[in-house]
């Protein structure tokens, strides 16, 4: 994907005029899991109520599930959902997401399936991963989201889902070979609080590493 002032303006962003690099900083969401992975490989990295994993191996974890979403059609600009509570898995899914670079888009468990259908339908997603609930819910209205190409369950604690047989089909995958934008868009989120349906507000890559810097 060429990321292009035209193309950025097209996915939702104000293209800056100097696109001036964090001043010894990483530039990109994916990087600061690999600097992680390769300075304290060992060290824990989440704890949750299901599983821990160290830094390594949540890193392996994400190239398991960025080749798993590739397999999938998810390639840089592709737009992937999740609709779950908070685990280590969702973790994952989002590391995978920015190595691909690809776009998050956050959905909340709580909104009704025509909320989304809504969600979904406007930020053009490609690939939805969601618990037992949000799968039901989004299989009900599949036939109404064209872009919409997969629907993943990822249940915390369910061995047997979608999301962890992708995963083991792809164990031990190397890295994507994506070189990452740090200008790119790297998600979507929907403001609350405003008139009508709520409005996707698109993150770059610089974005949130500025933020987090």
């Amino acid at each position: 994907m060429n990321w292009t002032n035209e193309t950025l303006a097209a996915h939702g962003l104000h293209p800056s005029v100097n696109r001036v690099p964090i001043p010894d900083s990483l530039q990109d969401v994916a990087s600061i899991l690999g600097e992680q992975a390769k300075l304290r490989p060992n060290a824990e990295a989440l704890v949750g109520r299901f599983d821990r994993l160290t830094f390594s191996q949540l890193d392996s974890a994400t190239n398991s599930a960025a080749a798993f979403l590739e397999s999938l059609g998810i390639a840089p600009a592709s737009r992937v959902a999740a609709c779950t509570a908070n685990h280590t898995d969702l973790i994952v899914a989002f590391f995978a997401v920015q190595k691909l670079g690809a776009i998050w888009v956050s959905i909340n468990p709580i909104t009704t399936a025509s909320e989304k259908k809504h969600l979904l339908d406007t930020s053009g997603v490609a690939v939805f991963l969601g618990d037992d609930d949000s799968v039901s819910q989004v299989r009900t209205i599949e036939s109404e989201l064209p872009l919409l190409v997969a629907t993943i369950d990822m249940e915390p604690g369910n061995e047997a889902s979608g999301w962890v047989r992708g995963l083991k089909e792809f164990d031990g995958a190397l890295p994507p070979e994506v070189n990452v934008d740090p200008w790119a868009p790297a998600g979507i989120a929907f403001t609350s609080g405003t008139t009508g349906f709520p409005k996707g507000v698109v993150h770059s890559q610089h974005n949130m590493m500025v933020v987090a810097r």
